[in-house]
């Protein structure tokens, strides 16, 4: 699940693979909004990360699968509803998709999942311009508050610090336990 700011739009990803949204409004009534949720797209496998950017063209959603699938779609706004107004890139991994995130105006996307890498994507070009190895299971990506690190969460209990500057990796740190990140803003 992940949402758009504004418009203030929610996307679910399914096990059947459905990406679906809802348009918030100022009525709060989950009964009225719940009659607006509609399909946005359809993929063969489970949705399991979802993410939104923003470019000069308009909204970007971006979606990543259990087989492996990631898919960029550019979104225009009509009636109150996003809809697809097409597919701007798409790129098939060994495995499932689990965390995905852009940067803070939108023209890097990193992408991790269960291959142990992280892909650093240019969303001017949609190429891939950089990709990293990790220890293992990449299942959280964040960016500091003010956008000079990237964390990358592994299930191996490695949490990795990478500067945004080079894309190189600056520091490990070994958990107990499944690193999940986040920071307070």
């Amino acid at each position: 699940t992940n949402y758009s700011p504004s418009p203030r739009i929610i996307a679910v990803g399914e096990k059947n693979g459905q990406v679906s949204t809802v348009a918030l409004t100022g009525d709060t009534s989950l009964s009225w909004n719940a009659r607006r949720i509609r399909t946005l797209d359809t993929f063969d496998s489970a949705i399991l990360s979802i993410s939104f950017g923003f470019i000069e063209a308009g909204i970007i959603i971006v979606n990543g699968t259990k087989d492996g699938k990631l898919r960029a779609s550019l979104l225009h706004l009509k009636l109150g509803e996003l809809q697809i107004s097409r597919h701007i890139f798409e790129v098939e991994r060994t495995g499932a998709i689990r965390a995905l995130r852009f940067n803070h105006d939108s023209s890097l996307l990193i992408v991790g999942g269960y291959d142990k890498t992280v892909l650093i994507i240019d969303t001017m070009l949609w190429r891939v311009v950089r990709e990293l190895y990790m220890d293992g299971t990449v299942q959280t990506i964040e960016y500091d508050p003010f956008n000079r690190y990237l964390l990358l969460g592994c299930r191996s209990k490695i949490m990795t610090v990478v500067d945004t500057s080079t894309l190189h990796p600056i520091k490990r740190f070994n958990t107990d336990g499944w690193v999940t990140v986040s920071y307070l803003k």
